[in-house]
């Protein structure tokens, strides 16, 4: 039995000529015809999964509110805030209104608002800034690996350097 071709897929005349397939040649198909099961496609039935994101400790979902102010600076107001230029300065407004609104929320100045990058930047510069020579930190066994690296290297470290 040879199969029919429409725009180069091949269909078994003995199934119906529903059973998708990539040859002509008989042996057995899914409705019990001879097609080839090794050379035949199937379809795959899609599972929908529900994941339970549970490492909250590196990263966290972006809340809707959050997502919405922020997509203007993906979008349009994408320039680096210290340039002179127009998408410069839009986004150093942007930083300039996202550090009044951070101050505002803790009872501080503006000016004592630091954005850093991420948590290791933002555990080396506290922990670095805020030590004097002669200074102690405890720190436990089971400290983030950023605080234990940055508190080793204050311990091994010269003042001043």
């Amino acid at each position: 039995m040879s199969p029919r071709t429409d725009s180069g897929t091949k269909y078994h005349q003995s199934c119906g000529g529903s059973e998708l397939c990539s040859i002509g040649e008989p042996s057995r198909c899914a409705n019990r015809c001879r097609a080839r099961p090794e050379k035949r496609r199937t379809r795959r039935k899609v599972i929908r999964m529900v994941i339970s994101y549970l490492d909250n400790n590196s990263t966290t979902p972006v809340l809707p509110e959050v997502l919405q102010a922020m997509l203007p600076c993906f979008s349009e107001s994408f320039g680096d805030p210290s340039s002179i230029h127009a998408c410069g300065r839009r986004a150093s407004g942007y930083i300039k209104s996202a550090r009044e609104d951070a101050a505002a929320l803790l009872g501080c100045l503006p000016a004592e608002v630091v954005f850093t990058g991420g948590g290791t930047e933002g555990d080396n510069l506290s922990l670095k800034g805020m030590m004097n020579p002669g200074d102690h930190i405890i720190v436990s066994a089971i400290e983030h690996s950023a605080i234990l690296s940055t508190c080793t290297w204050l311990a091994t470290s010269e003042p001043g350097e």
